[in-house]
């Protein structure tokens, strides 16, 4: 009976380990945030086919199944002039997720694109959330990254 449970806590062990190392292992190279943000400048200009071929999806999602995803989940990023500086990315229950705000991220409530990739960095999934997501997903990982953070322009003024 010892043994068994001492194999069983070994295995427990184990497990979390490999957890532990799915939540903080290596997250995307640079080219890979810039894909995402030229991706999602080229959305908001109705580029859908570019767009493909810059998340490397040609052959897996059509043009076609990309502009129902915009238009479905995110129409307002046809109207605006979408920023192309800011992107964050992080590791969460075993994914990874890539995140781009479609204008400068000033609150939670900013429409941000949520990229899903896979461990080998290739883009699998993408949806529309808010910039709060990203934060709060951000504020729990253990292994962030930023693509140029977001840092709000404060004035201090010492007399």
């Amino acid at each position: 009976m010892k043994r068994l449970i001492a194999i069983l806590m070994i295995c427990m062990l184990m497990l979390s380990a490999a957890s532990a190392l799915s939540e903080s292992g290596e997250l995307p190279p640079d080219e890979v945030f810039e894909a995402a943000k030229a991706a999602v400048v080229q959305m908001s200009e109705r580029k859908f086919s570019a767009a493909v071929e810059t998340l490397g999806l040609k052959g897996r999602l059509s043009k076609d199944a990309l502009t129902r995803i915009v238009d479905e989940n995110c129409r307002r990023i046809y109207n605006l002039n979408v920023q192309s500086e800011y992107s964050v990315c992080w590791r969460q229950d075993g994914k990874i997720y890539l995140a781009v705000p479609l204008e400068e991220p000033t609150d939670g409530f900013i429409d941000t694109a949520v990229f899903t990739l896979s461990e080998k960095f290739e883009f699998t999934a993408l949806e529309f959330d808010l910039w709060s997501f990203a934060m709060d997903g951000c504020a729990y990982a253990k292994n962030v990254k930023w693509h140029v953070e977001y840092v709000p322009n404060y004035f201090v003024i010492v007399d």
